[in-house]
Parts: C-alpha cells; structure tokens; sequence
C-alpha cells in the first residue's frame, strides 16, 4: 500500500508531466499493492486537469483508489485554511477520515 498526495503545487499546464509522474508511480507500486491518492484542490478549488488524470488512472488500474478531497473541501469549503490551499484541523482529521477508509477498501 502507497499512500500519495501530490499535485498541489505543480504549473497549471502541466497535466501531461503530472500523468507520467502517476503512471510511474502506478508502475512502482506494481498489480498487487494499493496506490492511494488525494485528489487535488489549490486555492479552494478542484485542480480539475489533475484530478481527471487521477480519474482516468482509477478507471484503468483496479488497485487505484482516490481519497475525495476535492469534494469534500467543494461540499465544505470551512475544511481549508486561510490560505485556501492547507486543511484545518477540522479539515485533515476528514481528510485522515476518508483516506482510512480507501485503505481499508484495498
């Protein structure tokens, strides 16, 4: 089991890098393991581009699983701090949350 949250701070634009970085990372981790990933918010908002390459990795790699923080933080928009980018306590107590649940379903 991998556990993975990146994406955050990489250029707008910069999808097709971020792909390779995931496929490489699905590679790693190889058919037998759990890659799990959060998906990506930045300045309050869903990093869209970046999720769906998380998406589309979901969809073809059955040992991919996402932790839903872009929906989570679009449901309750209190769960990010100032800076509209880090979690409140609040915020990564649900992220931890949700991010155990997607182990436990590996």
């Amino acid at each position: 089991m991998v556990v993975v949250s990146l994406g955050t701070n990489d250029a707008e634009g910069s999808e097709g890098a971020f792909k390779t970085l995931v496929d490489e990372a699905i590679a790693i981790v190889g058919p037998n393991r759990c890659l799990v990933w959060a998906t990506v918010v930045r300045d309050g908002a869903e990093r869209t581009g970046f999720d769906r390459v998380l998406r589309d990795a979901r969809a073809d790699h059955s040992n991919v699983r996402l932790v839903e923080w872009a929906s989570l933080v679009a449901d309750e928009p209190s769960l990010l701090a100032g800076d509209r980018v880090h979690g409140t306590p609040d915020g990564y107590a649900r992220r931890a949350e949700e991010t155990a649940r997607a182990v436990r379903a590996c």
